[in-house]
């Protein structure tokens, strides 16, 4: 019975000795790949990230195309452009830091939603089409940072 038992705990010490040289080895393999390869896991990193930003730039896209939809001038529409705007304020003030003209113009649409300046729908037109294009434009930086080159 014993030369049993022995023979057990002999294929625990070379099962345990194989698993502790495979952490060894996978981690030494994880390291070289650290160093070696720090450069495309940025790259990777930035990926994730951009992605984020996308998620949140197409929200806030699917509040600019129903804004677009609507018309202020229709009394019965008013209502829902000034609750869209405040939705666009809150979902812009995290690009705000992206761009100073982003942080004017969220400004400028905080005064429309709460009623400090006449809105009409010209002028949330003109606010939705400069709003595409400094998103455009933060969509672009991010897109160059990720590639990591200058920005054309």
């Amino acid at each position: 019975m014993q030369a049993i038992w022995d023979s057990r705990q002999d294929i625990v010490l070379v099962v345990g000795l194989i698993s502790n040289i495979l952490t060894i080895l996978l981690s030494v393999i994880a390291l070289w790949g650290l160093f070696v390869k720090r450069k495309q896991l940025g790259l990777a990193f930035q990926m994730l990230l951009t992605s984020h930003l996308d998620r949140r730039m197409s929200r806030v896209r699917e509040t600019l195309t129903r804004l677009e939809s609507l018309n202020y001038d229709k009394k019965t529409q008013r209502g829902e452009v000034r609750n869209l705007l405040a939705q666009l304020c809150g979902s812009l003030v995290a690009f705000s830091d992206e761009s100073d003209e982003l942080s004017r113009l969220v400004s400028e649409l905080h005064e429309y939603h709460h009623e400090e300046q006449a809105l009409t729908e010209n002028n949330k037109r003109y606010l939705l089409s400069k709003l595409q294009g400094i998103l455009d434009e933060i969509d672009h930086d991010a897109r160059v940072r990720v590639l990591g080159r200058d920005k054309s």
